[in-house]
């Protein structure tokens, strides 16, 4: 409470420079939006702000110039992109350590081409596991265009969400997909192979299957997205889950060259028309 009225006072005194140390990670939801939507009113009325957090989405979406401490050491100064994305790697590999998982891929020949498929056998992160046991996500990882691993999402790129299975059972009809969350843990957005008419085939006990998502981003906001990746056995609208992985990956989303209201920036042609003529005048 302290720390909210704090920054309410120092808001409303007409700063020329705003010190903010962490003050947004306070109070619910309501009160950051307020507190950001001000914050973002003062940059452009050209008000000097120090802005110390560890919100990587907050500090993209305000900062013109980042420093990154890590230990009291300067770890990284000068562009968001650029030290944001070096951050985000380093917390990701940092994680990655921690919990003993390494990222990693496997060559194995795919059962339906006589082409070799990359296995994905990592999943970085856990939250809740659930389904029938059946078929297990291998791994999941996201990827750009040339198949190299990606640590920060751009908006308007083009990505690859991939995903590996194992049967452990006979499926007749497996479907694989993953389901997109926001900052908030709504769900954003999803899709899976049924739903984009791509039959992955029978597969049965012990087979292994890698599927890839290719995606064009919209321009979202830049906050955090996660990867919740699944596979299930049925029809689009009547399966059962087999494996269901939640927030299996996270990763932040870049800023856009323009300005993004609310969580999307639906794609759009303007045509200007001519004014009308007033009535009784000619030209």
């Amino acid at each position: 409470m302290a720390v909210r009225l704090a920054f309410a006072v120092a808001i409303h005194v007409d700063p020329e420079i705003l010190l903010v140390d962490e003050a947004l990670a306070v109070g619910d939801l309501y009160f950051r939006q307020r507190c950001m939507r001000k914050v973002h009113e003062l940059r452009l009325r050209g008000v000097t702000i120090l802005f110390v957090s560890h919100a990587a989405a907050e500090v993209k979406a305000i900062a013109d110039r980042v420093l990154w401490l890590d230990g009291g050491r300067v770890a990284g100064l000068g562009d968001p992109e650029r030290i944001v994305g070096k951050y985000l790697a380093a917390m990701a590999e940092r994680d990655s350590r921690y919990q003993s998982h390494r990222a990693g891929t496997s060559l194995l020949k795919s059962q339906a081409a006589t082409d070799q498929a990359e296995v994905v056998d990592s999943i970085p992160n856990i939250d809740r596991r659930h389904g029938d046991g059946r078929a297990e996500v291998l791994g999941i990882a996201v990827f750009d265009e040339q198949g190299q691993p990606l640590h920060l999402l751009e908006p308007l790129a083009r990505i690859q969400v991939r995903i590996s299975v194992r049967a452990r059972d006979n499926l007749a009809r497996p479907i694989a997909g993953f389901l997109l969350r926001d900052q908030l843990g709504m769900d954003f957005s999803g899709t899976d192979t049924a739903r984009e008419d791509c039959a992955i085939g029978p597969l049965h006990t012990g087979d292994v299957c890698t599927v890839s998502f290719h995606i064009d981003l919209p321009e979202l906001y830049p906050a955090s997205f996660s990867f919740s990746p699944f596979i299930a056995d049925g029809s689009l609208r009547d399966h059962a889950v087999c494996d269901w992985i939640d927030n299996a990956v996270t990763l932040q989303m870049g800023r856009s060259a323009g300005q993004v209201y609310g969580y999307v920036h639906l794609p759009c042609r303007v045509e200007v028309h001519a004014p009308a003529p007033a009535a009784g005048e000619t030209h």
